[in-house]
């Protein structure tokens, strides 16, 4: 059963069904989170399961675009204009920057910007809890861009040789939401998600997708003409 944080608020509900799980013991947690008032949703057995494994292309795309060009708010203000609660940067500072940090290390998973983030986090910028990540934070918690890390990233993009330039809040949209899409329909293929609406599910209650939209699966279908 994998609650989402905090989860006396949260509503939804991730089952995990592993290769020997048995009917009853699938009802049986469907029941439960029925019971405790969630949202449950059925979901196979991989790495982050349906909303994590989905949500890791989300952040890697952010990454990529501040290593090509884009300041953090360049990033999170298209996703709160697409009606998001916060963008994936200042998600990550929320969650704990430390978090991605570790799994990377945990699992030997690199790519290139990911040594962007790397630095961030070595620089003790863990995010709201230490009061910077990739933005600085007042005694309210409330977000401010810091020329720190501004200066880190123009940094590692002429480490990395990359040519900076502007990214349009089209691309921007673009370049976050498509790796949603692509890995929900993997789930799909791959059985991990029965449903697309357990997928849209999974996006607008646990992770603040807009509810108008439907969910990532939904907004492709309606919005981008996928089938």
């Amino acid at each position: 059963t994998h609650f989402f944080s905090p989860a006396n608020i949260m509503p939804l509900l991730e089952n995990v069904r592993g290769s020997a799980s048995s009917g009853e013991t699938l009802a049986t947690v469907m029941a439960m989170g029925k019971k405790l008032g969630k949202k449950a949703v059925l979901a196979g057995n991989c790495f982050g399961f349906i909303g994590n494994r989905m949500l890791e292309g989300y952040v890697r795309e952010a990454l990529f675009m501040l290593e090509l060009g884009a300041l953090p708010a360049d990033v999170d203000g298209p996703m709160r204009a697409f009606g998001m609660p916060m963008g994936p940067l200042q998600m990550s500072d929320l969650a704990g920057n430390d978090i991605g940090y570790n799994v990377r290390k945990d699992f030997g998973w690199t790519f290139p910007a990911s040594a962007l983030a790397d630095k961030l986090v070595e620089s003790g910028r863990l995010g709201q809890k230490t009061g910077g990540g990739w933005y600085d934070y007042d005694a309210k918690r409330k977000p401010n861009p810091s020329a720190a890390v501004e200066t880190m990233i123009v940094e590692h993009s002429a480490a990395a040789g990359a040519t900076r330039r502007p990214m349009g809040a089209d691309e921007v949209l673009d370049r976050c939401l498509l790796p949603l899409v692509n890995e929900g329909l993997r789930c799909l293929h791959e059985g991990v998600a029965r449903t697309p609406a357990d997928v849209d599910i999974v996006y607008v209650l646990g992770y603040g997708f807009p509810a108008w939209r439907g969910g990532p699966m939904h907004w492709a279908e309606q919005q981008l003409g996928l089938p």
